[in-house]
């Protein structure tokens, strides 16, 4: 999550959407994985590199992986 909010930051040019879109390719479930898993990665992986194209979505993507991080870090 932190290299992708790293890359949402900084999605000024076509490397760092590159490298996007690089990162949630990486993220695609094994070939054994489910039919229900399989679809709900395609889903995901559409609707993020939808939301990395336009500047208010790639705005609230940040701050829904901010919120998300901070709701989910370890209590030291």
């Amino acid at each position: 999550l932190y290299r992708i909010l790293e890359l949402i930051s900084s999605q000024n040019d076509r490397i760092n959407f590159a490298r996007y879109v690089y990162l949630i390719a990486r993220l695609e479930p094994e070939s054994n994985s489910s039919n229900d898993i399989k679809d709900a990665y395609i889903r995901f992986k559409n609707r993020m590199v939808s939301w990395i194209n336009e500047e208010k979505d790639r705005r609230q993507l940040k701050t829904a992986i901010e919120i998300y991080v901070y709701l989910n870090r370890e209590q030291e």
